[in-house]
């Protein structure tokens, strides 16, 4: 079949219209990008080898001081960086959230399915947990939150991920 004008004209219409973003889209890809939550955190964890360098880079930008510690610079609200350690195979992350006062509706994109924890003895505040398990890994983590109101409205006062091979207890 020979390449006729129209042809071309056809073509060069359907790449501008399949690279076209809609509006609707538009809104989508802004609101992700301006908030960040543990949930996308997560998929990123469980999407890399479970070693410290790899969670550090895909969580932002990473200066890797040791082959087990990390500090990470996070560009989305509610999180502005991370600090990654391991210890006797399980990796911890702590994450430190921007500057503002942060809901747990903030930081997740479901916290109904995040459980609170009893009182801690010695403060008498409260955690919410949340484990993801995958094939090969199991990743906790456990937000300090303030004591009162609805599941989704109780501040936030830090977040922590602990991430473990499955089979370790």
């Amino acid at each position: 079949m020979p390449i006729t004008r129209d042809l071309v004209i056809a073509a060069v219409a359907c790449v501008i219209t399949a690279g076209t973003i809609t509006a609707e889209e538009k809104k989508d890809t802004a609101m992700n990008r301006s908030r960040q939550t543990v949930d996308r955190l997560v998929e990123r964890l469980g999407a890399v080898k479970p070693v410290v360098e790899q969670i550090a880079h895909s969580l932002g930008a990473a200066t890797v001081e040791k082959r087990d510690r990390a500090t990470v610079l996070i560009d989305a609200p509610p999180f502005e960086g991370a600090d990654i350690e391991e210890f006797r195979g399980v990796i911890k992350i702590n994450f430190r959230l921007a500057t503002g006062t942060w809901r747990l509706q903030d930081i997740t994109d479901k916290p109904e399915l995040w459980s609170i924890a009893p009182a801690l003895p010695d403060t008498g505040q409260f955690d919410a947990v949340r484990t993801w398990d995958s094939e090969h890994l199991r990743i906790r983590c456990i937000v300090g939150v303030g004591s009162s109101g609805s599941m989704e409205s109780r501040s936030v006062r830090d977040v922590q991920c602990q991430i473990r091979p499955r089979n370790a207890r």
